[in-house]
């Protein structure tokens, strides 16, 4: 003879419920209160102290601060390099100009 265990569980929560866990949170520990705001972490309170304090308007456009960790940080010049990749994409640009026309005709 084979018996069969059949159990079935069911839990209804609603808000009521949180509110009463956080109510009872706050009252056994009242120097932590619980709430549903975030806190910001230390490095976003860091970066917008950079952003508040290096925001401006320099003819009609913001100009801020990198928000770097180290902010002694001597990045390198570049130029050269930037003006490289500009003429190879001018090159491959009037490449597919060309593709384009050949396509239409």
């Amino acid at each position: 003879m084979v018996l069969a265990v059949i159990s079935s569980n069911f839990i209804q929560a609603d808000n009521n419920l949180e509110d009463l866990f956080k109510q009872s949170l706050n009252y056994d520990f009242p120097e932590r209160s619980v709430d549903d705001r975030r806190e910001w972490s230390w490095e976003d309170r860091q970066f917008m102290e950079i952003m508040d304090s290096s925001c401006k308007k320099v003819d009609g456009h913001y100009q801020v601060n990198l928000p770097l960790r180290d902010q002694d940080v001597k990045l390198p010049n570049n130029k050269h390099m930037a003006e490289k990749r500009l003429t190879n994409w001018k090159g491959r640009l009037s490449l597919m100009l060309i593709m384009l026309h050949s396509w239409r005709m």
